[in-house]
């Protein structure tokens, strides 16, 4: 799906003493990143890989269920 989109680093953060990080202006203005707005933080393992707007992936995993539903009848 994403393969072929090269990524993008924005910079580097830092962890505060709370366990806060800034988002790089740029970042946040590329991604149209708004105060409040929820995000995923995804992982493999102890390695970090990102951050994912919230809604953006429930949008992303409802649209594969209903693919894999449509593959599951095909199969039947």
């Amino acid at each position: 799906m994403f393969h072929h989109i090269k990524p993008q680093i924005w910079g580097v953060t830092t962890v505060g003493e709370r366990g806060q990080i800034v988002i790089p202006v740029k970042a946040r203005e590329a991604l149209n990143l708004q105060k409040g707005e929820q995000l995923v933080m995804i992982s493999k393992g102890d390695k970090f890989i990102g951050f994912v707007k919230a809604n953006e992936l429930t949008s992303i995993l409802k649209s594969w269920i209903d693919e894999i539903e449509v593959y599951k009848k095909e199969d039947n």
